[in-house]
């Protein structure tokens, strides 16, 4: 009896070693395979959809507190609207020439204003041509010939005047810039003076 209980330990002996062998095996292999730098798949570098994508951007959140109050006009407000115009600049009357049921001539008919509705048209912009002529013209008293000779310097002072008021605008922008830099290299010195106290 115990020779038999001995021959069937030695079996489950040698079945468990062969399991442990093959384990063992298994296991190296999956640690090959975790030490491979894996490439994680979503959207960007396969199929597969942006929603299932694991590492999403995190969405914008309002920098609004929450409140009871549902969202819109609340009661009570009177809200404001392009008021429209007494006398508009064109008025364009739209009248049915047809009836929409049989299909009749309507002209000669009554018309009643049903509503009406304005829209606010923005003219492009268009340039300003400026022509300067110069005339000439013979004196009276000496016959010599006379001509308006500082034209050309009337048009380069229009735009001599031009230029100085976009320069102008580009000075008092580099001096608020300049202003914000010296108050920053100003508080900076400060706060660094502060520190060494």
């Amino acid at each position: 009896m115990i020779e038999q209980e001995a021959k069937w330990l030695r079996a489950e002996n040698a079945q468990l070693r062969q399991e442990v062998v093959s384990l063992t095996a298994k296991v190296k292999l999956l640690l090959e395979q975790l030490s491979k730098p894996v490439i994680k798949k979503d959207s960007h570098n396969s199929s597969l959809p942006p929603s299932s994508d694991i590492y999403r951007p995190a969405k914008t959140k309002s920098l609004r507190l929450k409140s009871d109050k549902k969202g819109g006009g609340q009661p009570g407000y009177e809200g404001t609207t392009l008021a429209m115009q007494a006398v508009p600049d064109k008025i364009i009357d739209l009248k049915s020439e047809y009836c929409q049921n049989c299909g009749a001539s309507l002209s000669g008919s009554t018309y009643t204003l049903r509503a009406k509705r304005q829209v606010v048209e923005i003219p492009p912009i268009l340039p300003i041509y400026e022509e300067y002529r110069q005339y000439s013209c013979t004196c009276r008293e000496c016959q010599a010939g006379s001509r308006f000779s500082t034209w050309v310097l009337i048009a380069l002072f229009n735009m001599a005047v031009r230029w100085s008021r976009l320069y102008l605008i580009f000075l008092c922008i580099n001096i608020f810039h300049l202003c914000v830099f010296k108050t920053c290299l100003l508080k900076y010195f400060l706060c660094s003076f502060r520190r060494e106290q």
